[in-house]
């Protein structure tokens, strides 16, 4: 009997393990633009703005190759929203950002964690198309002025992504797509990691 139980307690506990979407389902195709939108109004009235909902975004950007250190600003900024998460040990993750391209030509800063930045610049070459998994960190600038919209890369795709870990990605993007179609549904998420 005890045999029994165990065997169904451990198939049980295989069965909800697979039926787990993985993080990456939860970052749902959408413009960068669309959150700008949404917040431009709120930006707009004060010099820093920061959210608990991140949304996950993934997006096909054009990697131009550039890459620079964060401004003063950005690390100010990045220090504050850590602190705001009480994560204040996760500012000093980044280091660097990276200028990416849209389609239309709008050039992106993406700040992304130095223990990726190796491993992004040994497999994506300049000029290369890469979808970048982003979390959206908040907004600065001053009251009624311009603002810097940060987003930070949290993970990305590659040609050469195949062979590794990520070779599941695509399969996941195609289902959270899917989902992602169904009338007023929104994932609802809690203590998104960096």
């Amino acid at each position: 009997m005890l045999r029994f139980c165990t065997a169904v307690l451990a198939l049980s506990a295989g069965s909800l393990s697979a039926q787990t979407p993985s993080k990456w389902c939860q970052y749902l195709p959408r413009g960068l633009d669309t959150i700008v939108n949404q917040h431009r109004e709120a930006a707009a009235q004060s010099d820093i703005s920061v959210t608990g909902d991140p949304f996950p975004s993934r997006r096909t950007f054009r990697y131009t190759g550039e890459v620079r250190p964060l401004s003063l600003d950005r690390r100010d900024f990045l220090g504050k929203y850590f602190r705001f998460l009480q994560r204040p040990d996760q500012a000093d993750l980044f280091a660097h950002e990276l200028r990416f391209q849209t389609d239309s030509d709008r050039t992106w800063w993406f700040p992304l964690q130095e223990t990726m930045l190796p491993e992004f610049q040994a497999e994506v070459a300049p000029g290369d198309s890469s979808t970048l998994f982003l979390l959206w960190a908040g907004v600065y600038g001053p009251r009624g002025g311009s603002k810097d919209w940060v987003f930070l890369i949290n993970e990305f795709t590659s040609s050469k992504s195949t062979g590794t870990g990520k070779a599941n990605l695509p399969r996941v993007v195609m289902r959270s797509e899917r989902r992602a179609e169904l009338p007023n549904k929104r994932l609802k998420l809690a203590g998104l990691s960096l």
